[in-house]
């Protein structure tokens, strides 16, 4: 079985080499993130309080990637984290570099970012950056991740608790057809099932005999490879 590695960088094969130097053509160079190391929100909220549950990030780390662009350039060794709740991606040339050096990368569709084994592209569509899961040969499953934040609230009396300020996870997953046609996924098992259109029959046998939830996100990822083997599938 082709990997999910093999398979991007066939959807997107890579033939040339840009040095760091071309470092600047992908960030948002006036605007880094020392303008914003406050994290405040559209609304003006502090949203980085020290007592806090969950991140805006996917992950806090920054971790080494490689940019993709046009599906030939490519820049190595760069270090990136998403932060879902603003939908952008912060990027460092050097891993010790401070915050005042970390910038914004532009949001290009032609883009492609490699970091931590994902593979982020950006969508007008989605409305923002979106995680590659699969790609078939007639269907591919996109990831988007929201984040929710929830404001702390300070107890009114002794009887009382505060409850602290929170992130939640809030994924959402696409179904992709060559078109480019986004079919979004429910949230219910059964709606789920139902937008796999004219294979809908075959995929709950599937799903109902091996006993998989497809909730969970590798089990999509399963369930889609094998709506993908279908060459007449249609979703709705």
């Amino acid at each position: 079985m082709k990997s999910l590695f093999f398979l991007i960088f066939s959807y997107l094969f890579i033939n040339s080499t840009f040095s760091q130097n071309d470092f600047y053509r992908y960030v948002v160079v006036e605007d880094n993130v020392t303008t914003r190391s406050k994290r405040i929100s559209s609304d003006n909220t502090i949203y980085l309080p020290d007592d806090i549950i969950g991140t805006p990030y996917s992950d806090e780390i920054f971790y080494k990637g490689t940019i993709f662009e046009n599906n030939e350039s490519t820049i190595k060794d760069l270090f990136f984290r998403y932060n879902a709740f603003q939908d952008f991606i912060e990027v460092k040339k050097k891993l010790s570099d401070p915050d005042s050096k970390i910038f914004l990368l532009k949001k290009d569709p032609n883009v492609l970012i490699k970091f931590n084994d994902e593979y982020l592209m950006f969508d007008e569509k989605i409305n923002g950056y979106y995680q590659i899961l699969f790609i078939g040969d007639n269907y591919k499953l996109y990831k988007k991740l929201y984040k929710k934040y929830y404001k702390p609230i300070t107890a009114k009396s002794s009887f009382e608790k505060d409850v602290l300020a929170t992130y939640k996870d809030i994924p959402k997953y696409f179904l992709v057809d060559n078109e480019n046609n986004l079919y979004e996924f429910p949230d219910s098992k059964n709606k789920k099932i139902k937008l796999f259109g004219n294979k809908k029959t075959e995929i709950q046998k599937y799903v109902k005999s091996n006993r998989l939830d497809i909730n969970d996100e590798d089990i999509l990822i399963k369930v889609v490879r094998y709506f993908d083997t279908f060459e007449d599938a249609s979703p709705q």
